[in-house]
Protein backbone atom coordinates (compact mmCIF):
# COMPACT_ATOMS: atom_id res chain seq x y z
CA UNK A 1 0.00 0.00 0.00
CA UNK A 2 1.63 3.22 -0.57
CA UNK A 3 0.39 6.71 0.49
CA UNK A 4 -1.39 9.15 -1.64
CA UNK A 5 0.65 11.56 -3.27
CA UNK A 6 3.91 10.48 -1.92
CA UNK A 7 4.99 7.25 -4.43
CA UNK A 8 5.97 4.26 -2.79
CA UNK A 9 5.63 5.20 0.76
CA UNK A 10 5.03 2.23 2.83
CA UNK A 11 2.12 2.23 4.99
CA UNK A 12 1.30 -0.16 7.46
CA UNK A 13 -1.05 -0.98 10.60
CA UNK A 14 -0.12 1.42 13.40
CA UNK A 15 2.65 0.15 15.06
CA UNK A 16 4.51 -0.52 11.90
CA UNK A 17 4.13 3.04 11.24
CA UNK A 18 6.08 5.90 12.46
CA UNK A 19 4.87 8.36 14.57
CA UNK A 20 2.99 11.41 13.88
CA UNK A 21 5.66 13.70 14.73
CA UNK A 22 8.42 11.43 13.54
CA UNK A 23 7.28 10.95 10.43
CA UNK A 24 6.70 14.86 9.52
CA UNK A 25 10.23 15.36 10.59
CA UNK A 26 11.52 12.40 8.54
CA UNK A 27 12.94 10.94 11.04
CA UNK A 28 14.01 7.13 10.55
CA UNK A 29 16.09 5.07 12.95
CA UNK A 30 16.93 2.95 10.60
CA UNK A 31 17.77 4.67 7.54
CA UNK A 32 19.31 7.29 10.13
CA UNK A 33 17.95 10.48 7.66
CA UNK A 34 17.95 12.94 10.08
CA UNK A 35 20.44 13.19 12.91
CA UNK A 36 18.25 15.40 15.37
CA UNK A 37 15.05 17.90 15.17
CA UNK A 38 14.54 20.92 17.73
CA UNK A 39 10.54 21.30 19.10
CA UNK A 40 9.40 22.04 22.42
CA UNK A 41 9.03 19.39 25.09
CA UNK A 42 5.62 18.43 24.98
CA UNK A 43 5.68 17.72 28.49
CA UNK A 44 7.00 21.20 29.11
CA UNK A 45 4.92 22.80 27.10
CA UNK A 46 1.71 21.42 28.55
CA UNK A 47 2.87 21.44 31.68
CA UNK A 48 4.04 25.09 31.62
CA UNK A 49 0.17 26.03 29.62
CA UNK A 50 -1.06 24.51 32.54
CA UNK A 51 0.46 27.03 34.78
CA UNK A 52 -0.25 29.90 32.25
CA UNK A 53 -3.69 29.18 32.66
CA UNK A 54 -4.12 28.52 36.62
CA UNK A 55 -2.40 31.57 37.46
CA UNK A 56 -4.52 34.63 36.16
CA UNK A 57 -7.53 32.22 37.22
CA UNK A 58 -7.16 32.09 40.48
CA UNK A 59 -5.83 35.55 41.03
CA UNK A 60 -2.59 34.79 41.41
CA UNK A 61 -1.78 37.13 38.97
CA UNK A 62 -3.53 39.51 36.41
CA UNK A 63 -1.59 38.02 33.25
CA UNK A 64 -0.06 41.57 32.22
CA UNK A 65 3.00 42.18 30.27
CA UNK A 66 5.70 42.31 32.86
CA UNK A 67 3.86 40.21 35.66
CA UNK A 68 5.96 37.00 36.88
CA UNK A 69 4.50 33.92 37.99
CA UNK A 70 5.90 30.23 39.00
CA UNK A 71 5.43 27.38 36.97
CA UNK A 72 6.44 24.82 39.46
CA UNK A 73 9.33 23.08 38.91
CA UNK A 74 9.68 24.76 35.66
CA UNK A 75 10.50 27.84 37.44
CA UNK A 76 9.91 31.65 37.33
CA UNK A 77 8.13 32.72 33.92
CA UNK A 78 7.25 36.50 32.73
CA UNK A 79 4.13 37.46 31.08
CA UNK A 80 5.20 39.12 28.00
CA UNK A 81 3.90 41.18 24.98
CA UNK A 82 -0.08 40.07 24.21
CA UNK A 83 -0.19 37.83 26.91
CA UNK A 84 2.65 35.16 25.46
CA UNK A 85 4.38 33.27 27.72
CA UNK A 86 7.63 31.55 25.98
CA UNK A 87 8.70 28.34 27.17
CA UNK A 88 12.28 28.67 26.49
CA UNK A 89 14.55 27.19 24.40
CA UNK A 90 13.53 23.60 22.34
CA UNK A 91 14.09 20.11 23.10
CA UNK A 92 16.59 18.62 20.76
CA UNK A 93 15.53 14.67 19.78
CA UNK A 94 17.72 12.48 19.05
CA UNK A 95 17.83 8.85 18.40
CA UNK A 96 19.31 8.08 22.27
CA UNK A 97 16.18 10.46 23.36
CA UNK A 98 13.72 10.50 21.25
CA UNK A 99 11.82 6.77 22.61
CA UNK A 100 10.97 8.80 25.54
CA UNK A 101 8.11 10.47 23.88
CA UNK A 102 4.94 8.91 22.55
CA UNK A 103 3.82 11.50 20.62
Amino acid sequence: MTEPGRGEAPLGPPPEQAPPVLALAGVSKAVGTVQQFALWNPKDLGYLAGYSAAAPASGQIAGAEGEEFKAGKLGEYTIGKDGEVILGAPFVFKADNIDEFDF
